[in-house]
């Protein structure tokens, strides 16, 4: 395994930030749909953006169930 070189890693995350900015604009056009069939301002949608952050950040911080559980056995134990 060779690690990538700068120019690589460059422009693999100029296109990352191009999808992330092409997912955030389409969510927020799908919520300003939804919040006008409600008869509301689409700016609201602003708030769906924060949530989605915020309850992945929450997701992010409990630790996972240790051993084996229902789905399967523990993914970040070593190999």
């Amino acid at each position: 395994y060779t690690a990538p070189d700068q120019a690589t890693m460059e422009q693999w995350a100029s296109i990352f930030l191009v999808v992330l900015g092409v997912l955030i604009l389409s969510h927020l056009a799908l919520a300003a749909k939804r919040l006008h069939d409600f008869d509301r301002t689409g700016w609201y949608g602003l708030f769906f953006i924060i949530g989605d952050i915020i309850v992945f950040i929450l997701l992010c911080l409990p630790q996972g169930t240790r051993g084996a559980n229902r789905y399967g056995r523990e993914t970040n134990a070593p190999a």
